[in-house]
């Protein structure tokens, strides 16, 4: 009669009184199942099984280590016997698109062994799990590194043993991204989309050298940045400019090709004689022209002779008198006499209010 065997390893139980002169040998066997037990290794070459679902035998289950070799042809479960439980450290370091799963025959869960990792797991008779379930999570203490350590089925890793982060890091930024105070960027920064900014938002660049955009296309009304370059190409276009643009109000008597403005225009306007007073004479200086003007009431006899403010160098081009209560205006006519520095007209005998024009250079 066979002696009974422990459930798991199948070690032999003696019973009392049994094995007389044997006793040794069956021990010796029971430690070389131990010893086994504790750090033997079966080896399972897989090329050529077929798919489907292989119970292991008490041989092969026996050692902790489980080593699969070989190209995989099809998706392969190895079973432990139902009832058998323990831990057992799976090498899967086969080839081929298929899986290798360790299942139990009492029907539980089981696990898929990742190719090229060896996974830990472990059996209560009926079902088969990760031995490194239910793991709890751990802030690190200090700053994570940004290379990525990874941990396998069969390692683990503290959450302090994170080196610091590298200030050298080239990553790639992926979703959205907050920075919190004062960034510094010393390299190049490409934007490949648009850069938005709040309502709160400020881009200074005063301590910048220059701030480089785009030029665009002259004529561009849009709300792109205008680089000196487009505000140089636009002025040189002559353009027509909207709303009421300003310019320096240049002295009255400036003559060059600066923007006169309204003011200039009518400080010009101003010194003329229609806005002068009576017996008021004066002149205006344009550039090289010389424009006189006055305003006078006529003694009652004839000729008036009237001196210009300002005497004329080289010609007088136009002298207009015109009677102010009339509204009458007397042009250069026979009769009529000028010169250099002043002009003569005979007006009559009554007494008459007579302003004066007189323009030369």
């Amino acid at each position: 009669m066979s002696d009974p065997l422990t459930p798991n390893k199948a070690f032999d139980l003696q019973p009392t009184g049994a094995n007389q002169n044997a006793w040794g040998t069956v021990l010796n066997g029971i430690f070389t199942q131990t010893d086994t037990a504790f750090g033997g290794v079966t080896s399972i070459v897989v090329t050529g099984v077929a798919a489907g679902v292989y119970t292991l035998t008490t041989t092969q289950y026996t050692p902790p280590n489980l080593e699969f070799t070989g190209v995989l042809s099809g998706n392969l479960v190895y079973a432990l016997p139902s009832g058998v439980g323990g831990l057992w450290s799976v090498s899967n370091a086969c080839t081929g698109a298929f899986s290798l799963t360790i299942a139990s025959g009492g029907g539980g869960t089981s696990v898929i062994c990742p190719q090229g990792q060896r996974t830990f797991v472990i059996c209560d008779g009926t079902n088969v799990a990760t031995a490194q379930t239910n793991l709890g999570s751990a802030n690190p203490v200090a700053l994570v590194g940004t290379t990525a350590v990874n941990g396998t089925l069969g390692t683990f890793m503290t959450s302090d043993s994170a080196p610091a982060i590298n200030q050298a890091m080239t990553p790639t930024w992926t979703g959205g991204h907050v920075f919190q105070g004062s960034t510094t960027f010393t390299g190049s920064v490409i934007l490949e989309n648009t850069l938005e900014l709040t309502s709160a938002g400020l881009i200074n660049a005063s301590t910048a050298t220059s701030v480089l955009v785009p030029t665009v296309a002259t004529g561009n009304r849009g709300a792109a940045a205008a680089s000196t370059q487009f505000v140089g190409n636009t002025l040189s276009a002559s353009p027509a400019l909207g709303g009421s643009p300003t310019c320096p109000t240049q002295a009255t008597a400036t003559d060059n090709s600066t923007i006169a403005t309204t003011a200039f225009v009518q400080a010009v306007i101003a010194a003329l004689p229609v806005n002068a007073g009576n017996n008021t004479n004066g002149s205006v200086s344009i550039g090289g022209l010389i424009i006189n003007y006055g305003q006078l009431t006529t003694p009652g006899s004839s000729p008036v002779t009237v001196n210009y403010t300002t005497a004329y160098t080289s010609a007088v081009y136009a002298v207009v008198p015109y009677l102010i209560g009339a509204n009458q205006t007397y042009f250069v006519s026979a009769g009529f006499t000028t010169s250099l520095s002043h002009w003569t007209l005979n007006f009559g005998g009554s007494s008459q209010v007579v302003g004066w024009i007189a323009i030369g250079t």
